[in-house]
């Protein structure tokens, strides 16, 4: 929460400018902005109460109300086209008139160019009568002379009381008659009405060369401006010198209009001025600035300073997050807090100071919310449109066209269909980031997995030549069996990972852990202890000939050729969880399985240097495992495998192995399986119709003991499962 909405919350006041949000077309800030402006004009009704005149004596101020309802814009807060006379209700166009007549029947010098001018008033006065006609307006308002004779008589009156005086008054006003040392202030009403009168009369800005000699004049070392020559340098007085230059014609860039910018960057408030003036001229300070830095962007001309240089609030600490800075902003949300619940500045509220009037500070603050130029005609691209009503300012445009209505007219308008008003393009490829799908600024990196286009060639995580950014490498799942191998790949979310390659699956009769849970074609098995249909008859029935195709040393074991050679294990029984190695009983592997680089080893899992062919030695000699197991050497060491595939529908075991003791190990020899992994036709899942007689076989299902033996050796394999990177 801001500090005003902080404030206003001890004192138990709200802003009444949040009270329109919800029924209000537009983002907050432009929403608050607009309630405060229509508030400030229904002071302004209040106020003339059907008598033409606001305020009384030196203070009337009907010229301030004239341009506030003209300055109305067809946006909300501040934005659109300005409204001027003829789109106004006809209320308010009664109103305008009964004003515009008092004051051109009450400044002498409007009727008589011959009078000395009170130059505050006149300068005021132009503004508002050139603005009114130049908007619609009517030029009979029932005034002793018509709004066209009374700015020619303004214009004249001006021109014969602009000061000659050297040196400190070449080209300046003084409040009516001049003398030898100029007065800045009445200085810029004097070139702010005759700037607004050349929409009329062209020859009104003649007398205004000369006055850049006043305002060089008045211009401190420091790069500030006094309120006169040699007066130290205030901010009310630096905005209006260079809010004058540019009325003039001095560019932003130009050195003049630089050390202006520069002071008031140093110098730079939002909430009271700065340097030796009153209190009084905080409001005048306020609208003078931000004409100034309104029409002060970058103009290319090499300046260091401009106006996105202003801009000390953050929006979103104010509670307007979608606002981008500008001085605009800084000095709109001060305008918000100080308007009282009447609708009015200059009263004091909520701490703030007041004016040299009220009605003056109420006029200041309201045109400084609807950015008002006080009727000036800044047209910098030749067009025909004046000051801030022109949309684009910089491309000749006279249509105006403003589709999305955010204050920017369509030729030069980033987002054409999307309000953009900040028009803010952070990848400089000129569309605006409001309508912008593909956002990009090369930050000089290679492409790398971070969800980020770092080349901007418009593919995110991935090489100009369309591959991938990270090497599609085996890596750990963390899971066992057929999902324990997955593949390198760069997420969605643009970060590294070990995606799975397989997916968990029903278990099969494959010599795989297909659902991945640490064990082997458990509950799918025959009744026999093999894959496939229930052999016929008894499974211990079978013997072989290992003479007929085998080499010597060789004996039948378990209906396979054994090396018959150590005879260590061949009178010891292991039953059928266990198998025999070196004459000792060791847990089988025939039913586990580990993740990514680790293999069992007597029935846990470990982390191994090498499998089957891999290993140095070949440890399988002697060795006796269970019946439709196998020996695979598995880091130097002999261990039982599952090999109870491959048997034919009657039980018989397939033809001699050339090699039946050694074979490596090929499931685990790559940490896991393809991705193919073969499914044989004759698999059994769990649940089969169980044939023939193999209750109590050699090769029957395993008893409740040793399944509990393996379902601890499994408990302590998942200890020592690899983290899933």
């Amino acid at each position: 929460m801001s500090l005003l909405f902080r404030i206003l919350a001890l004192v138990g006041l709200t802003l009444p400018t949040v009270c329109r949000a919800q029924d209000c077309p537009a983002t907050p800030f432009a929403c608050a902005v607009d309630d405060a402006i229509q508030r400030g004009l229904q002071a302004f009704r209040v106020a003339e109460a059907g008598t033409g005149q606001i305020g009384a004596g030196q203070g009337r101020q009907g010229f301030m109300a004239v341009l506030a309802f003209l300055g109305q814009r067809g946006g909300v807060g501040g934005q659109g086209a300005p409204l001027g006379f003829a789109n106004l209700p006809p209320e308010d166009q009664a109103l305008v008139g009964r004003l515009v007549a008092f004051m051109i029947d009450d400044e002498p010098a409007l009727t008589n160019p011959n009078q000395a001018p009170y130059v505050y008033r006149v300068g005021g006065n132009l503004m508002a009568l050139s603005t009114l006609l130049a908007t619609g307006g009517p030029n009979d308002v029932g005034a002793e002379v018509t709004v066209m004779e009374a700015i020619a008589n303004g214009v004249i009156a001006l021109h014969r009381n602009q000061g000659n005086w050297a040196p400190y008054n070449l080209g300046g006003w003084n409040y009516r008659n001049p003398n030898a040392s100029g007065d800045n202030s009445t200085t810029g009403f004097a070139v702010w009405g005759l700037t607004a009168a050349a929409s009329h009369i062209p020859e009104a800005t003649d007398a205004l060369p000369a006055t850049l000699n006043f305002l060089s004049a008045n211009t401190n070392d420091d790069g500030g401006a006094g309120y006169n020559p040699n007066a130290q340098s205030s901010s009310p007085m630096t905005a209006s010198n260079l809010w004058s230059y540019r009325l003039i014609g001095v560019p932003a860039g130009d050195a003049r209009g630089q050390q202006h910018l520069a002071w008031l960057r140093q110098n730079y408030t939002f909430e009271r001025i700065f340097g030796p003036f009153a209190p009084t001229s905080t409001y005048h300070y306020l609208w003078m600035a931000n004409m100034a830095l309104l029409t002060s962007a970058d103009d290319g001309l090499g300046g260091a300073l401009y106006s996105d240089s202003f801009g000390d609030r953050d929006p979103a600490l104010e509670g307007f997050p979608e606002e981008p800075p500008s001085a605009y902003f800084d000095f709109a949300v001060t305008l918000l807090g100080w308007q009282d619940p009447q609708g009015s500045w200059g009263t004091a509220f909520n701490g703030s100071p007041r004016g040299w009037d009220q009605w003056s500070t109420h006029g200041e603050a309201l045109l400084l919310l609807e950015r008002s130029l006080g009727g000036a005609c800044l047209d910098l691209d030749g067009d025909g449109v004046c000051g801030f009503a022109d949309n684009c300012p910089d491309v000749p445009d006279a249509d105006l066209t403003d589709t999305d209505a955010d204050g920017v007219g369509d030729i030069c308008d980033n987002c054409p269909a999307t309000p953009n008003r900040d028009q803010t393009d952070a990848d400089g490829d000129g569309r605006g980031d409001a309508c912008d799908n593909y956002h990009c600024v090369p930050d000089g990196q290679p492409e790398i997995c971070d969800g980020v286009d770092n080349d901007c060639d418009a593919l995110i995580d991935v090489l100009p030549d369309g591959g991938l950014v990270v090497a599609p490498d085996p890596c750990p799942t963390g899971l066992p069996g057929a999902c324990a191998t997955g593949v390198r790949t760069c997420s969605p979310a643009g970060a590294p990972v070990c995606s799975y390659r397989v997916e968990p699956a029903d278990e099969l009769c494959d010599l795989l852990d297909n659902d991945c849970d640490g064990r082997v074609d458990e509950r799918v098995r025959n009744a026999c202890g093999i894959c496939g249909a229930e052999p016929i008859g008894d499974c211990g029935d079978w013997s072989r000939d290992c003479g007929d195709d085998c080499v010597d040393g060789e004996r039948c074991m378990d209906g396979r050729c054994v090396d018959d050679v150590d005879a260590t294990c061949a009178d010891v029984d292991c039953g059928d969880a266990l198998f025999c190695r070196d004459g000792e009983c060791v847990r089988s592997c025939a039913e586990i399985s580990c993740v990514f680089g680790e293999a069992c080893i007597d029935g846990d899992c470990e982390r191994v240097s090498c499998i089957g062919e891999g290993c140095a030695i070949d440890a399988c000699g002697g060795v006796r495992c269970p019946r439709y197991q196998r020996c695979a050497t598995i880091d130097d060491t002999a261990q039982c495998v599952a090999d109870w595939l491959g048997f034919t529908d009657d039980g018989m075991p397939p033809s001699p192995d050339p090699d039946p003791v050694d074979e490596p190990d090929a499931g685990p020899a790559d940490f896991g399986p393809p991705p193919d992994a073969g499914r044989d036709a004759g698999d059994t899942e769990a649940g089969q119709t169980v044939h023939g007689d193999c209750a109590t076989a050699p090769g029957a299902p395993l008893s409740d003991a040793p399944w509990a033996l393996l379902l601890i050796a499994a408990a302590v394999r998942r200890r020592r499962s690899l983290a899933h990177d």
